[in-house]
């Protein structure tokens, strides 16, 4: 269900725009309920989104397609009980051995789905494709791999990716980041996230919630390079005011503000990553990087 269209399939579309609200159950969008294989730019939505599974402003499930310049406003709340929800795009991935990309993209409105997984203030669940260009303000809520830009992402880059003070990211599981909750590898080829940076705050839930970030909250075999963080972050154990568990990945230019502020009630609580280990027999660094918030035990 789309605020313009259903479904949509081997197309390309641009100077598109919906403005009404839209309720539905799956694959739900403020334009696009499902985008396959079609191509969209200078498209934009600006309705609440209301649904279950693969909610998002803009596009609910987006298949083998790039967005270029699609924003969604202040007023595209989207509120959901299922998982893979976001304020952009709710699903947004690559079935092909093509580069697929989301550019120049941008959300202003919060996204509310308290009990549900996969929730981000511009993509849900984000597999196989690059975003670059983006950026996300509202506040985000979920359970677990809740990122005020990306829930969780999968052999995805980022560049140039950012979300805003305003981006409040509240969660009670785990895998909970400023930018990106659960962020990950799963093949020999090299990701990165690079020139990003999150300005909210972090709150996961202190007596539940594991890998809490003020960046990314679970980070593996994903290279990071010139990022920051500067919102508080409150998790249970595996608290970093950058990441909070960092497997098999360089980091480099990485740093964390005085505004920082590492709250836990668990272990492996640090200033910039919670907990730091390499899984195999590579070696892996991190360089240039900075923490100057404070640490606070809370029992």
């Amino acid at each position: 269900v789309g605020g313009l269209i259903g479904v949509n399939q081997n197309s390309k579309l641009s100077n598109v725009y919906a403005t009404g609200s839209v309720n539905g159950v799956n694959d739900i969008g403020g334009l696009i309920g499902r985008n396959e294989n079609s191509n969209l730019s200078d498209v934009y939505a600006t309705g609440s989104v209301a649904g279950a599974n693969s909610v998002g402003g803009l596009v609910g499930l987006n298949l083998n397609s790039n967005l270029t310049n699609a924003n969604t406003a202040f007023t595209s709340i989207v509120t959901a009980s299922g998982n893979n929800v976001g304020g952009l795009i709710g699903n947004n991935f690559s079935t092909s051995s093509n580069t697929f990309r989301v550019r120049n993209s941008h959300t202003l409105g919060a996204v509310y789905a308290s009990g549900s997984d996969n929730v981000g203030g511009l993509v849900g669940h984000n597999d196989g494709v690059n975003l670059d260009k983006v950026s996300a303000k509202g506040t985000v809520t979920g359970r677990n791999n809740v990122g005020g830009l990306v829930g969780l992402n999968q052999d995805s880059n980022l560049t140039n990716a950012n979300t805003a003070a305003t981006s409040i990211v509240t969660a009670s599981g785990s895998n909970v980041g400023g930018l990106i909750g659960n962020n990950y590898s799963t093949s020999s080829n090299t990701y990165s996230i690079t020139n990003s940076h999150a300005f909210g705050a972090v709150n996961a839930n202190a007596s539940s919630s594991d890998n809490v970030g003020g960046l990314i909250g679970y980070n593996k075999g994903v290279n990071l390079n010139n990022v920051s963080a500067k919102g508080a972050v409150t998790g249970r154990n595996t608290v970093g005011g950058l990441v909070g568990h960092n497997q098999d990945s360089d980091i480099t230019n990485a740093n964390t503000f005085a505004t920082s502020t590492v709250t836990a009630s668990g272990n492996n609580v640090v200033a910039l990553i919670g907990y730091n280990y390499s899984a195999n027999s590579n070696t892996y660094s991190i360089t240039n990087s900075h923490a100057f918030g404070d640490v606070e035990f809370n029992s």
